[in-house]
């Protein structure tokens, strides 16, 4: 991470050419996912791993959901190169190419991104990851939550209808902003104290 931090201070400097940006981006993509390699392998699984992995799932599937959620809006949902791009940003294409041997169409791509669990990308999978971790924070009063979580993440029924996938992207994306409210309001403290401060 310093080598990252001191790379990004030294290059951050100047206006960068494109191609050299991109190389940039390259360099702290490969950096970043090191640091999320050692934290999987060797990071004590404590309060502080479950926080970090719980944040991690709630970005996830709110990135999930906001991406699907603009394309469900879109005038062209079932536009192909829309949704390849959908994939492409998912980080799914080859899993969806694997699957089905034509085009990308809407309901196999929601599918895939929003109700499937073995796909680690998906919003199902994430919701599933949130209701394992959710019950064993410390304190009472989240069971309700960790119950819909479970509800979410497994669908009782093929989802096929656009107005049924609406509402469960609408659904989806409030109870992930509620967890995550809910996180905050209860487990961290944002009182700034002037006199406790230390300036450097």
């Amino acid at each position: 991470l310093n080598q990252l931090f001191a790379t990004l201070r030294r290059r951050s400097a100047s206006r960068l050419p494109l191609a050299d940006a991109l190389e940039l981006l390259d360099q702290a993509i490969i950096s970043l996912v090191a640091v999320g390699g050692l934290e999987m392998a060797h990071m004590t699984r404590d309060e502080g791993w479950r926080f970090m992995s719980l944040g991690r799932h709630l970005e996830r599937v709110l990135y999930v959901i906001t991406t699907a959620s603009e394309v469900a809006r879109s005038d062209m949902p079932e536009d192909p190169a829309l949704l390849e791009w959908l994939l492409d940003l998912s980080d799914s294409t080859i899993t969806y190419r694997a699957r089905y041997l034509g085009q990308a169409e809407w309901i196999a791509v929601a599918d895939l991104l929003l109700f499937d669990r073995r796909n680690p990308r998906s919003a199902a999978f994430q919701l599933a990851k949130l209701a394992k971790h959710v019950p064993l924070l410390p304190g009472e009063g989240l069971d309700e939550t960790a119950s819909s979580l479970r509800d979410l993440s497994s669908p009782r029924q093929m989802l096929t209808e656009p107005a049924v996938i609406a509402e469960y992207l609408e659904t989806t994306g409030q109870l992930a902003l509620n967890l995550s409210d809910l996180l905050t309001l209860r487990y961290f403290t944002h009182v700034y104290e002037p006199a406790h401060a230390t300036f450097t």
